[in-house]
């Protein structure tokens, strides 16, 4: 059943709940449909949501025969349908506590509402057939959801906000102004994308690492020639900064075929080599949040380029060398 189709039988049902009587006339005319159609709404309307709708010879009009019947249009899904359904509920159970859950519940509950009652799922029945290894978010939800309905208040109106953040790589605090763009969700952490007043440039702020906010009476104008859809599609890992990269990771054999698999970012392109092994291309935005990524692969990856990362991840492996010297030996 298509949208208008839906919405035309949702709006004659309400009608013939609330007593009416609806002639084939007046409905060939308002909703600019043929008799026929007018027939086939009615039959669904009895026959898929037992609606008992009687026609009334003298009046040459539909109503609805038992004035204690509620209409209620449920959502006719498949099984698949219900099962999507069902395993999204569970992923997005993993943002409770965060700025997600309110509006989580209320559309999980807007959507059941709809459903038939004969409609249920069996939890362990699916359980047994699928499971989801699903991470934790990170623990510091309630402070996320706490300044969340205030920075989208910011963003909206362009209003300038003084935060005290924390800087983990310094493990430091300091207090900022910052013009706030967006908020940015990237791998179970919530970011604010925002102008920073002290550095004079677009910063990623942790939402988790805000530990004070204030929105001020301040407004501000967005940064001529900046695009804030362009500044995330540069981006890697949840990471950006000022410069653009050019990105070039050997993967061996080995994880050839798992790294080709996935696209890792929109400006990818993948080079196969003889001995089986691929040369992985990309021009991003920052390198943190590629060397973080390209340290899971261990001695199965190779930066090639450009020689900043790769002098990132040497030191990276020099330090590692140094936890593990013991064992070295």
């Amino acid at each position: 059943m298509d949208r208008e189709k839906l919405w035309r039988i949702w709006e004659i049902g309400k009608r013939l709940e609330r007593g009416e009587y609806l002639s084939t006339a007046s409905l060939t005319q308002k909703y600019e449909i043929g008799p026929r159609t007018v027939y086939r709404d009615i039959q669904d309307l009895s026959n898929i949501y037992a609606m008992p709708i009687t026609y009334c010879r003298k009046r040459r009009a539909y109503y609805c025969n038992d004035k204690n019947f509620k209409f209620h249009a449920p959502l006719k899904l498949t099984e698949g349908e219900l099962l999507v359904l069902y395993l999204g509920h569970n992923l997005l159970s993993q943002c409770a506590g965060t700025i997600l859950e309110d509006s989580i519940k209320s559309a999980f509950s807007s959507i059941i509402s709809l459903l038939p009652r004969e409609v249920s799922i069996d939890d362990a029945s699916l359980l047994e057939s699928f499971s989801l290894d699903l991470p934790p978010l990170r623990a510091e939800g309630v402070r996320e959801a706490k300044h969340s309905s205030s920075l989208s208040q910011a963003v909206a109106e362009k209003q300038t906000c003084s935060i005290r953040y924390y800087t983990a790589g310094r493990g430091k605090e300091s207090q900022r102004l910052v013009d706030p763009y967006k908020l940015y969700y990237h791998d179970g952490v919530w970011y604010l994308i925002a102008y920073c007043h002290n550095r004079k440039s677009i910063r990623i702020f942790a939402l988790d690492r805000i530990l004070a906010l204030e929105v001020t009476e301040k407004h501000f104008t967005d940064i001529q020639g900046f695009n804030i859809n362009d500044y995330l599609s540069e981006s890697f890992g949840g990471f950006s900064d000022e410069h653009v990269y050019d990105i070039a990771i050997r993967f061996n054999a080995a994880q050839a075929y798992w790294v080709s698999g996935r696209c890792w970012h929109h400006t990818q392109e993948i080079e196969e080599q003889l001995d089986g092994s691929i040369i992985l291309r990309m021009r991003v935005s920052g390198l943190l949040g590629v060397k973080r990524w390209v340290m899971r692969y261990g001695c199965y990856a190779e930066v090639l380029a450009p020689e900043e990362l790769r002098r990132m991840v040497c030191e990276e492996v020099e330090g590692m060398k140094g936890v593990y010297s013991k064992e070295l030996k």
